[in-house]
Order: structure tokens, then C-alpha cells, then sequence
């Protein structure tokens, strides 16, 4: 997938957070919960990116596929950002 295109459609602060909330979520994740205030913000953002592409908080599944989509996100901002330096 090339997630630049993604990318380019935050800020650099919005990048670190977006890595930052992951981080929490993974732990999460460990005790099978994800949810809370930190899964919200990825909703939000995960509707901003796509509008026709709607996800629900209630679906177990959903949940799993914003985090999913978040969690390659960061990967991939965390590999660019030790490429910077």
C-alpha cells in the first residue's frame, strides 16, 4: 500500500501522535480492549482519510481494521522518520 499519500494529509505532530496512540492501543490489544479515547481520534481521522468508507466504534471487526490500518501507518512513519534521522 503506499501510505504516502496518506502521509501527506497530516501534520508532523499529528504523525508522532499517530505513532504515540498506536503504541498505547498495542498494549491494549495484548488484553484483547481496544477502545477508548485513543481508538476514537483514530475514527475521526480514519473518516477524514475515507468519507465513503464507513466504520463503527460497535463492530469488533471495525475496530480491528482501523487499528490494523493505523498500527502499518506508524510502521511506515516510524521507518521514515530513522531515514531522516
Amino acid at each position: 500500500m503506499d501510505y504516502e499519500q496518506y502521509v501527506n494529509q497530516f501534520s508532523v505532530a499529528d504523525h508522532k501522535e499517530i505513532c504515540r496512540v498506536v503504541e498505547i492501543l498495542a498494549e491494549q490489544k495484548k488484553n484483547n480492549k481496544l477502545g477508548g479515547n485513543e481508538l476514537r481520534w483514530l475514527f475521526e481521522l480514519w473518516h477524514q482519510l475515507f468519507p465513503k468508507q464507513k466504520q463503527s466504534m460497535n463492530c469488533q471487526g471495525c475496530r480491528k481494521a482501523v487499528y490494523k490500518f493505523f498500527s502499518q501507518l506508524a510502521d511506515y512513519l516510524n521507518n521514515k522518520m530513522h531515514e531522516i534521522g
